[in-house]
């Protein structure tokens, strides 16, 4: 709606500019009906949701300190494993993959280390802790690419991942108590979960 509405300014603009000047009569006509128009198209773009962001904005990713991350498997399939009797049983060799994918993050981003982390059906949590300035989005592409080049490409189609990934910053060592036992107790909870697919 929003391209169509630009477009048609652009292109009353350059024909105005362009043509005679008795268009100005005609600009002063319809300006009135353009300014409704777009205040229309306002109203119903804040009826529908807005998603809600992934990451913190304005803060700093270079920033030395601890990260909780979720990475999703694209379209949430269950590629990893499965839970069974509250314990995750790895499928695809997913808990080598991870497990070498960590290893060489770690080599690849000297002072980056993963504190603890769990592997659930479609999706990845882990914590690390980053003590050196690479930027934490580029720390975690590089580990989705890698560990994407891992996987058969049997069971996936275009990408492994989701294209973004969810991070919370640790604000304290209480904040980073909850979520070691978050980690922890996540495939006990795997029913619960707001990921989860049957």
């Amino acid at each position: 709606i929003y391209k169509f509405s630009f477009s048609f300014f652009i292109l009353f603009h350059s024909a105005y500019a362009a043509g005679p000047i008795n268009w100005s009569l005609q600009w002063f006509k319809i300006t009135p009906f353009y300014a409704i128009i777009s205040l229309f198209l306002e109203v119903i773009m804040d009826k529908f949701p807005k998603r809600k962001p992934m990451h913190l904005e304005g803060f700093d990713y270079k920033t030395p300190t601890f990260y909780f991350i979720t990475l999703c498997v694209n379209g949430r399939r269950n590629l990893l494993g499965e839970i069974s009797q509250e314990t995750f049983v790895p499928s695809n060799d997913s808990d080598i993959i991870i497990a070498r994918s960590f290893s060489a993050l770690c080599e690849s981003f000297p002072g980056s280390s993963i504190d603890s982390y769990v592997i659930m059906p479609n999706h990845l949590h882990f914590l690390i802790f980053k003590n050196n300035e690479f930027d934490l989005i580029e720390i975690v592409k590089f580990f989705k690419v890698f560990s994407t080049k891992l996987f058969s490409r049997e069971i996936f189609d275009n990408r492994f991942w989701q294209k973004n990934f969810y991070d919370h910053i640790v604000r304290n060592d209480e904040d980073l108590m909850n979520i070691r036992e978050y980690i922890s107790n996540n495939p006990k909870r795997w029913y619960l979960d707001s990921l989860f697919v049957d």
